[in-house]
Parts: structure tokens; sequence; C-alpha cells
């Protein structure tokens, strides 16, 4: 009798148009963004093998995202954002920081949440930025870390974008600073083709970067008590700075507007025993006014530049000794030594004691040739009709900002004041430290600006700056471009 009934309601139901739904299994199509799990993608990275480990659907500060992540060629780890609706029909890359080893893609998000395909590569190996020991006797990861990995990641979201929106990107721009800045210099340089816009803030030089930390890190080196260059001497020294050129603007807000003109004399502070103005021991006005003249060869000639007047609290940070007695900027200006600097790397045994300029930086060819982003020809760039935006904030101490100026005046003085307007612009920003805060109004809409210049043909000239969480809030600052070519 209950088998009759069970028959009876399956009947009835089947009449009512009612049908039992189909089982879950392996034959439900997959969702588009799943789908990019199955695809084959070698082809669009000169068949270095893809892997695709997730592709799931997600939600990012506050958008709904396609998000995959992976390995190109084993080594390279990328993550690639795409918003699941509202596409603009463009492709930003973030760049990283320091040796790199991580995905910073949440730096991205400004650019997701303006309908930005995003995407960012950990440049070949995984650790922390602090970290370069992965380098050591690997020149696979050297050569992913100067270019190669941020190329095939690029090459990569493009197919992948192509697939899930069914259309290729109409504009792709790359954004970074410091180390990824040293990068969009090497992309401008042997990659011009690889993004339509550039922004790129306090590039890495290779050799005259370790240079100005080795040269910062040591001036502690021997000094006890009070002859070390610690937070209360550099108080002291950052006053001095900004009475001697503060006023110089016409405005007494605690930045110096145009450091390269300011002169100040550190002998000044040396203590003479006579009172209780703050001052400075011999020993002090020493180490300071080495970090003020850049690494020097025995000759004394300088072979790096240096941090400027304003930057001095910056300093702090980089050459007080810590609990083992050594300085970050020569833990870090070592490393780069024992595991990049030579083609035959000396190892972890190497100290930065053994180095000697003239000896050591013809040995350092090798790498830079392939570290370096020092060429000035943009030629192949600039005939793509591709822009580069250049950024530094003048109170950078850990990458000096005369060594971007001099790169951009470089290119000036191969390509041509004329040719150089057609596509870079240079920015130097009062009062910001190495790529971001201080007390200046660097915060600046880059993006925009690029866009703007790229697809519209609206070049650059006065941008806004904010200023930063910490800094006043309604303040507000028009940055101009910086002169180049005798311009």
């Amino acid at each position: 009798m209950r088998r009759m009934k069970l028959v009876l309601i399956a009947f009835a139901l089947c009449c009512a148009g009612w049908s039992m739904p189909a089982a879950a299994d392996e034959t439900t199509p997959p969702s588009p963004c799943e789908a990019l799990m199955r695809a084959d993608f070698s082809s669009a990275t000169a068949g270095a093998a893809v892997e695709v480990v997730a592709a799931q659907a997600a939600r990012i500060d506050g958008i709904e995202t396609c998000r995959l992540e992976g390995s190109i060629d084993a080594d390279i780890g990328f993550e690639i954002r795409l918003p699941r609706s509202g596409w603009n029909g463009k492709f930003l890359m973030q760049g990283c920081r320091a040796f790199c080893g991580v995905l910073m893609t949440d730096e991205a998000n400004d650019a997701l949440k303006r309908g930005y395909a995003v995407a960012s590569t950990d440049m070949g190996h995984a650790g922390s930025i602090a970290d370069v020991t992965w380098a050591y006797n690997n020149p696979k990861a050297e050569t992913d870390f100067a270019a190669r990995a941020t190329v095939l990641t690029a090459q990569l979201t493009e197919a992948v974008i192509d697939a899930f929106y069914g259309d290729a990107a109409a504009y792709s721009y790359y954004r970074g600073c410091s180390t990824g800045e040293r990068k969009v210099l090497t992309l401008a340089q042997r990659h011009p083709s690889a993004f339509g816009g550039l922004i790129s803030g306090a590039p890495v030089q290779f050799r005259a970067g370790m240079l100005n930390l080795l040269n910062m890190g040591t001036v502690n080196d021997g000094a006890a008590g009070d002859d070390v260059l610690d937070g209360a001497a550099l108080t002291v020294l950052h006053a001095h700075a900004l009475v001697s050129c503060d006023p110089a603007d016409g405005k007494a807000d605690g930045i110096i507007g145009d450091p390269l003109s300011c002169q100040i004399d550190v002998a000044e502070l040396t203590c003479d025993g006579t009172g209780d103005a703050p001052c400075l021991t011999p020993r002090q006005v020493d180490a300071a006014e080495r970090i003020y003249a850049g690494y020097r060869n025995l000759a004394g000639e300088q072979l790096a530049p240096a941090p400027l007047p304003g930057s001095e609290f910056n300093w702090e940070a980089g050459i007080l000794p810590q609990e083992n007695g050594r300085t970050f900027y020569t833990m870090f200006a070592e490393d780069i030594l024992r595991y990049m600097a030579f083609e035959n790397d000396p190892g972890p045994d190497y100290s930065w004691r053994s180095f000697n300029a003239e000896r050591d930086l013809p040995r350092m060819n090798a790498m830079a040739e392939l570290m370096e982003a020092d060429d000035p020809d943009l030629t192949a760039f600039a005939n793509l009709g591709h822009k580069l935006i250049l950024y530094h904030g003048w109170q950078d101490d850990s990458v000096a900002p005369l060594n971007t100026v001099a790169y951009a005046e470089a290119v000036a003085a191969e390509m041509g004041p004329d040719a150089l307007a057609a596509f870079l612009r240079l920015y130097m920003i009062p009062g910001m430290n190495h790529c971001g805060g201080g007390p200046g109004y660097g915060d600046v809409d880059w993006l925009t600006a690029l866009e703007a210049w790229v697809e519209r043909a609206e070049a650059p000239a006065g941008l806004d700056g904010k200023a930063w969480p910490a800094g006043d809030p309604a303040g507000r600052a028009t940055h101009l471009p910086y002169p180049l070519g005798g311009g």
C-alpha cells in the first residue's frame, strides 16, 4: 500500500509539470571564472608553463571579482583580479618593492574599484621584501627579478583578460615605486611595447642605490655613547636645515621647497662646551657631513648622490645600530654584495669591510647590465606614442632623489627637450619621503594624469597634491613638472 501511494504521488507531480532537479555533478558547466583553471595560456608566455592554482569568485574591497593565483615557469608567482562587471577595458599592473618575494595586488585596489583588471607578480621568488638570499648563485631568479617575471605576467594577464571578457584590453599601464619603478625604466628601455603608460616613483639605480645605503649605514661604525648620530642629534640637524633653508620659498611650513639651493654648514653645530644650546660632537658632525657628501672614492669623487637637506628625520631607521650592533642600511647593502652584486656571489661570509669601490665596481658591471636601468635612449618607447611619468620625493633618503633627476636629464640630453616633452614628465615633490609620507603634499592621483595623457592626449601640467593621512587634511599644493634640458 505504501509503495502504491508513492507511485501515485510521483505520477501526480509529473503531470503537474514538476520534475526532480538534476544532480550537481561533473557535467555542470564551470563558471566563466572557474573555466580559466582549465585554459592553456602557455602560448601567451613564450612557452613558459602556466599553472593556475585558484580561480574563484571573491569580493575584494567591495568589488565582485574573479581572482586568479598561480605560477609561470614554476617560480614566478602571480595574482590577477578581474572585475566581474563594470570592466573599463583597461589593465593595470602593480609593481613591487625592495627585493619583492610577495604579491602586492592589494595596492591596486584603487584601480580595481575604478573598473581596472589588475595584476601583480612576486618577481620570481617567494620571501620577504628585505630578503635577497634567493639570488645566491641563482641566475634564473636574478633574470626573473630583473624583468622577465614582470613581462611574462603582463602577457599572461592580457591573455586571461581576452579569455574572460572576450575582448582585449584597450589600454595597459604599469605603476610602482622603488624597485617597482626601477622596473618601469627597465620596461621603457628594454620592453617598450609592454605597456602604453608607465608611472615610476623613486626608481632605484642598482649601483648608486647600494653605494648610498653603504655610505649612510656605516657612518656610526665605531661610534659609541654621545658620538652616535642618533635621533636626538638628527633633531638638532633637521632644525638647523629648516632654519637655514625653509624660509627661502616664502613659507615657513617645515618643508624645504628647493633643497638643491639649500646650503647648510653642519660645523656650526659643533659643541664648544660653553653653553646649553643643542649641538653635535665633532664625531657626529663628521658623520652628518659624510652623509650629505654622498659615497666618494679615495680621490674624493662622488660615486653616488646623497640625500638632501630636509631628509634628516628619515635617516634614523637606517643608520642607528640595532641589537646586533649593525644598522639596517649596512645589512641591506651587505646582502646585495653577498648575493646579487657580482657574477660569482661571495656568499654569507662576505663583509662590507672587504668592499673596495675602485676594485669592485668594475666587477659589478655584468650584474649591472642585467639590473641597472640607466639607458637614456627611449626612442623606441617614444615612437610607439607611449608615456612615462616619473616622480620622486625630495625628502627620500634611501633612494637619493638626484639619481632620478640625473636620469631624466640624461634622457633630455640624448633625445632633445622637444622630443622629451612628447612622452616624459618628471615631478619632484617637496616634503615627500620614499614613495610617500612626510609633511609635504605628495598624495597625487598619478593614474588619472596618465590616463588623460595616453587616452586623450592631455599632457600633464600642474597636478594637485594632498597631504598624507597624518598631515593637514585641508592642505593642498600644485606640483609643476621639473624643468629638464634647460627648459
